[in-house]
């Protein structure tokens, strides 16, 4: 049975309603069902997702795009061929439905070997829309599997051109002018990847055999120890994201994916992570604490400030969150609010010099400010 990247799917917005939704019952509940329809697929309810989806059809059932939610849903829970039929009635409804079409492809490659239907199911969502960049590439990745790398480059040659900020052109056109032999033009197109993507692994890895076919071999090592080193982050977030899709109402699973997000610097989805978790646990004082950081390093210190101090409602004997919140309020220029948290702080136990340097330079401004 299919698990994993081949069937995650954007949810692609829906404009099914007019300016005149709130005047028009059916319009206003039908965006009221499309929002909970959302909602409840981010969080990997994918059968409360899917009654929404319903119930927004009884309004609209000649709408292509609920079908297709449908289907996200129903392969969600792992019932592809109910998947399957809610995709043919999308197609039926809009032939040029581009994501309709991508999945119908995926679908006939990954689960019925079915190569000539997937082919054409790609191609129709290309002519859809040239600059979905997720047909053409699994069209591109289909022809070099099968060793048709003048095909797949004529693809990855017009993502280039259709999609040139989208890391997958350069990363399989690189990939097709290796097996070429065409290596110095593969370097760039595979530097240009990793610019474009930094955090994917797989460029490194090419873009290392490129190099050695040229004799850099230093160069070429570096590129394998970045592989190496990014395959195993991208091994550990799928691990996490398999988990909180498996069991969504698990906080701790949420809480371990914004703590990875945390470590790989990638603080909007740490936070949205860490608080998905705490609509679930919200008595965890930590991350409040952790999101009030995570808000200061994205420079948004009035943001940061709630979520430390309720972080010191829920554990008001913790020091480390009277010093955040003095370096909040010291961003914001609330000098008495910032020697009155560094002071708590110290009174706490913490021994941190800077603490103590921080204080004292709050005393400071707060004497000059007194001073004519």
């Amino acid at each position: 049975m299919l698990r994993g990247k081949a069937w995650i799917f954007p949810v692609m917005l829906l404009c099914l309603f007019s300016d005149g939704a709130a005047a028009d019952p059916d319009a206003a509940s039908l965006e009221k069902y499309l929002a909970n329809a959302r909602l409840e697929e981010s969080r990997h309810h994918y059968s409360e997702s899917m009654s929404w989806y319903e119930k927004a059809l009884q309004l609209a059932p000649d709408e292509a795009d609920l079908h297709v939610g449908v289907a996200r849903q129903l392969i969600g829970m792992e019932k592809l061929e109910e998947a399957f039929e809610s995709l043919n009635r999308a197609v039926q409804l809009n032939p040029k439905h581009a994501e309709a079409q991508s999945m119908l492809g995926i679908y006939f490659q990954k689960i019925r070997n079915d190569f000539d239907s997937a082919e054409k199911h790609f191609q129709l969502a290309i002519q859809a829309d040239p600059h979905y960049v997720r047909p053409q590439n699994l069209l591109g990745e289909y022809y070099f599997s099968l060793q048709r790398l003048e095909d797949a480059r004529e693809v990855y040659e017009r993502l280039c051109q259709n999609a040139p900020d989208a890391y997958e052109g350069h990363f399989g056109l690189g990939s097709v002018l290796v097996k070429q032999n065409e290596n110095e033009s593969a370097v760039r197109e595979l530097e240009t990847a990793i610019q474009l993507a930094p955090d994917e692994p797989d460029p490194h890895r090419i873009l290392g055999q490129a190099l050695a076919k040229l004799g850099r071999r230093e160069e070429a090592q570096e590129a394998l120890k970045k592989y190496q080193e990014l395959k195993k982050a991208q091994n550990d977030l799928t691990q996490l994201l398999r988990r909180v899709r498996r069991n969504p109402d698990v906080a701790d699973n949420w809480f371990q994916l914004g703590g990875f997000y945390f470590k790989h610097r990638k603080e909007r989805k740490s936070i949205d992570a860490l608080r998905r978790g705490l609509e679930l646990a919200p008595d965890r004082a930590a991350i409040y604490g952790l999101i009030g950081v995570l808000h200061l390093h994205l420079k948004k210190a009035d943001l940061a400030e709630p979520c430390l101090r309720k972080a010191i409602q829920l554990d008001p004997d913790n020091p480390e969150h009277y010093n955040n919140l003095g370096v909040c309020c010291m961003l914001q220029r609330d000098y008495p609010s910032a020697a009155d948290a560094f002071k708590k702080c110290m009174e706490l136990g913490s021994k941190d010099p800077r603490v103590l340097n921080n204080y004292q330079s709050v005393l400071k401004k707060l004497e000059e400010e007194k001073t004519p």
